[in-house]
C-alpha cells in the first residue's frame, strides 16, 4: 500500500510493468489512430501518443492490490499460477485516479476500480482498428489494406445490434470479408503471411488425424528395466525441450510478454523496406533454416517411430511395437499420425483399387499416358498432399523434382514398406515446401 512522508510525497510506488503493456500491447497501442488502423498525425506531422507518463502511473494505482491466490507472502511467488488472481484490500491504493483524461472516483475496491479502467480502455476510441488490425494479421495476411481494416474495426464497434466488442462478430467479419475470400487476391504475391513453426507442425497433425497411442511404457528415474515405470493409454506426450528448440517456439512459453515476434517486423529485403505503405512480415521475425529443419527432423522421427500404417507393415500393429519400447525410444513425442489417405491415393493412382497390395509399386511398363503405375501413383499422391497440406499447387519445377526423386527411392524394400516410406518421404518434403510456409 502507498505510504507518505509528512509533506505527501509518496514513499513507496506501484510497479508500472503492467499498467504499460496493458495499454501498449493489449488494448491501444503507442499512437493514435483511424478507424482503418493508419496512424492520426498533429498539425506539425507528427504521431500523436495514446497515453502519458501520467496515465501508467495512475493505471498503475489502479492494479493495486492483486496478487496470486494462495500466496503466504504479499507479492511473492509461491502461490497458485492457475487460478484467478485475488485482490487484498491492505495493499489497495483506494484514492481518486484519471485515468486516459477519465476520472475514477476515490473510495472504490479493487475489483471496482479494475473494472472502471478497463472499462475506459474498452471504450477508447484505438481499441476496435488495433485489435481487429492484428486479428486481421494473425488469421488471413500481414499486409491488410486500409479499408478492411476499417470495416473489421467498424463490426467491433457495433456488431449490428449495438454491441461494442463482439468478437464472434468481429472474427466473422474477418473470414468473410472479401479481401479474405477472393481467390484473385490470394494469388497476388505478397498476399497472405507466414505460417508460425509451431502451428506448421499442428497443421500437420491434424491434417492427419492425430492420436494418442496406447500402451507405450513411461519410465522416470533410474532402473528403467526393473521399476518406475507406467503403462500409458489414451495419452499425448509432446515432450517439450527438443520440440521447443527444434522450432524456436513452444505453446504457451513467449520468451517475455512482447511474444515471439514483434508485428510490425520488417525483413532486410527490399519488397518489404522499400514499400509504402511499409510491408511487414510478422513470423517471419523467428524464421530460421534452424527451425526449417527442425520441423523436417521432428516429422521424420515422429512418422519412422509412429505412422500406424508403417508400425502395421513393420511391426503387425502399433500397439505391438510400442509394448516394446519404453520412454527412452520415443525422441520428440508420443501420439500417432495416420497417412492412410495418402498411401489410397498413391495406390488408386497406381492400380485403381486400395486393396494395400501396391502390387505394381515397382513395374517398369510405361502406359499409353507415358508413365509407368509408379509415376502415375506419385502423381495422384503429390496431387492429395497438395490439396490436404496447401490448398494450391506447387509450382512446375519444385512438383516435378519432387515426383522424380520419389519415382526412383524406396525399390528394394517390401511393398508396404515401400509405399510407406515413399508416402511419407512426399509428406516431408511437402512440410519442406515454401508453399507449406505460406497461409493464403
Amino acid at each position: 500500500k502507498a505510504t507518505f512522508d509528512a509533506d505527501g510525497r509518496a514513499l513507496t510506488l506501484p510497479d508500472e510493468n503492467f499498467a504499460r503493456e496493458l495499454m501498449q500491447l493489449f488494448t491501444i497501442g503507442l499512437y493514435r489512430l483511424n478507424l482503418d488502423g493508419s496512424p492520426v498525425y498533429d498539425g506539425h506531422g507528427q504521431l500523436i501518443p495514446t497515453y502519458s507518463q501520467t496515465d501508467i502511473e495512475e493505471l498503475a494505482r489502479v492494479m493495486t492490490g492483486w496478487d496470486l491466490r494462495y500466496n503466504t507472502q504479499y507479492g511473492g511467488l509461491k502461490g497458485s499460477f492457475i487460478h484467478p488472481m485475488e485482490s487484498t484490500e491492505a495493499f489497495h491504493d483506494s484514492g481518486e485516479k484519471t485515468v486516459l483524461g477519465q476520472r475514477i472516483v476515490a473510495g472504490l475496491s479493487p475489483e471496482e476500480d479494475l473494472d472502471a479502467a478497463l472499462d475506459i480502455l474498452f471504450n477508447h476510441s484505438n481499441v476496435a482498428p488495433f485489435i481487429s488490425k492484428q486479428l486481421i494479421q494473425r488469421l488471413v495476411t500481414s499486409n491488410p489494406v486500409p479499408a478492411y481494416v476499417r470495416r473489421v474495426a467498424s463490426v467491433f464497434e457495433d456488431n449490428g445490434a449495438g454491441v461494442r466488442g463482439d468478437l464472434k462478430a468481429v472474427i466473422r467479419a474477418i473470414l468473410t470479408d472479401d479481401e479474405a475470400r477472393d481467390i484473385s487476391r490470394a494469388r497476388e504475391n505478397g498476399y497472405g503471411k507466414v505460417e508460425e513453426p509451431l502451428l506448421q507442425h499442428t497443421a500437420w497433425l491434424r491434417a492427419f488425424d492425430v492420436q494418442p497411442i496406447d500402451g507405450w511404457t513411461y519410465c522416470w528415474g533410474k532402473n528403467c528395466d526393473t521399476q518406475n515405470t507406467d503403462n500409458v493409454s489414451d495419452t499425448y506426450l509432446f515432450y517439450l525441450t527438443p520440440k521447443e528448440e527444434a522450432l524456436s517456439q513452444s505453446a504457451y512459453r513467449a520468451p517475455h510478454v512482447f511474444n515471439f515476434y514483434d508485428p510490425n517486423f520488417v525483413p532486410q529485403d527490399a519488397y518489404f523496406q522499400d514499400a509504402d505503405p511499409q510491408h511487414v512480415l510478422p513470423e517471419f521475425q523467428i524464421k530460421s533454416a534452424n527451425n526449417v529443419a527442425g520441423l523436417f527432423e521432428i516429422s521424420q522421427v515422429m512418422v519412422s517411430i509412429t505412422e500406424l500404417n508403417r508400425a502395421r507393415y513393420q511391426h503387425g500393429s502399433m500397439r505391438t511395437y510400442t509394448g516394446a519400447h519404453s520412454w527412452g525410444g520415443w525422441d520428440m513425442q508420443v501420439a500417432a499420425v495416420d497417412y492412410g489417405g495418402a498411401l489410397r491415393a498413391l495406390e488408386i493412382g497406381m492400380e485403381g483399387d486400395s486393396n494395400e497390395d501396391y502390387s505394381s509399386i515397382n513395374d517398369t511398363d510405361v502406359g499409353a499416358d507415358g508413365l509407368t503405375p509408379r509415376a502415375r501413383g506419385v502423381h495422384a499422391l503429390v496431387d492429395y498432399l497438395e490439396k490436404l497440406l496447401l490448398g494450391n499447387a506447387v509450382p512446375a519445377l519444385p512438383r516435378a523434382a519432387l515426383i522424380d526423386y520419389l519415382d526412383g527411392e524406396y525399390r528394394t524394400l517390401d511393398l508396404p514398406v515401400n509405399a510407406a516410406k515413399l508416402t511419407s518421404t512426399a509428406v516431408q518434403y511437402v512440410l519442406l515446401s515454401p508453399q507449406y510456409a505460406e497461409l493464403k
